[in-house]
């Protein structure tokens, strides 16, 4: 039997009370006088958190407690999800929560693409380093399956498969988008389809809709007979992904 607790707010305040990392060694020092945990966890739960601050706050508790093992639940947009899991790392954490996907997260969080730290980016991180996550490769592919098929697809895997550059699992999830637009079943999306899934995407991402001219445009940069065929739409939407929202590639 272990004991672990969770520390909800680790890495900042979102209620803009006091808060440095003296709060949460404060915090950690009463549990472990009147409780003896084996495990806490420290959690971002607005990711709040930034590469300093996550930097400080790990390095002082698992300095001061070395008797304590310690964790981190970051929630994090896709694109700063590596700069958190490498200042905690660094730090002397190894121990890292994750999801699926990154599916979950706070609905108090202000950005729309701010969630659980995918499991995906702990595991390239992990082997990225050398380190061998020991995991069951043919499991984890069953249960995305499933995760896939259960539940809607949202924007922020796309960005997280870019992000991983995983062209597999990138294709799959475009094939879910393509197919949804393609309500005839022809195999292609005409310049009006491409416009009415390209919108909804932008949407999910929280920022404008661009022109129906700009839109064309990139239409017409890929379209082959007035036709945007399966490839062309992953290769689009591959390079803009990557232009826009992916400044970090692991």
């Amino acid at each position: 039997y272990q004991r672990r607790v969770h520390g909800s707010m680790a890495f900042g305040n979102p209620y803009e009370e006091p808060y440095d990392e003296h709060v949460v060694d404060a915090f950690v020092e009463k549990l472990d006088t009147l409780l003896k945990p084996k495990i806490i966890s420290l959690a971002d739960t607005v990711g709040m958190g930034t590469p300093d601050i996550i930097t400080r706050v790990c390095t002082q508790v698992v300095t001061r407690y070395p008797h304590i093992e310690f964790g981190a639940h970051f929630h994090s947009e896709p694109a700063t999800s590596l700069e958190k899991i490498t200042s905690a790392y660094a730090a002397g954490i190894r121990r890292f929560d994750g999801a699926l996907g990154g599916m979950g997260g706070c609905p108090y969080a202000k950005q729309a693409l701010t969630g659980n730290i995918p499991m995906e980016a702990l595991i390239a991180f992990a082997e990225g380093t050398g380190v061998d996550p020991k995991i069951n490769r043919a499991a984890i592919t069953h249960a995305e399956d499933i995760r896939m098929l259960s539940f809607a697809t949202p924007m922020r895997e796309l960005v997280l498969a870019s992000i991983l550059q995983d062209r597999h699992h990138f294709q799959r999830i475009c094939r879910i988008h393509f197919d949804a637009a393609d309500t005839t079943h022809a195999g292609h999306l005409t310049l009006q389809n491409f416009q009415k899934v390209m919108a909804g995407v932008y949407k999910e991402l929280g920022e404008p809709v661009p022109a129906d001219e700009k839109l064309e445009r990139s239409f017409q940069a890929h379209q082959r007979n007035g036709q945007l065929h399966f490839e062309e739409y992953v290769e689009g939407a591959w390079q803009g992904l990557r232009k826009r929202v992916c400044p970090i590639v692991l």
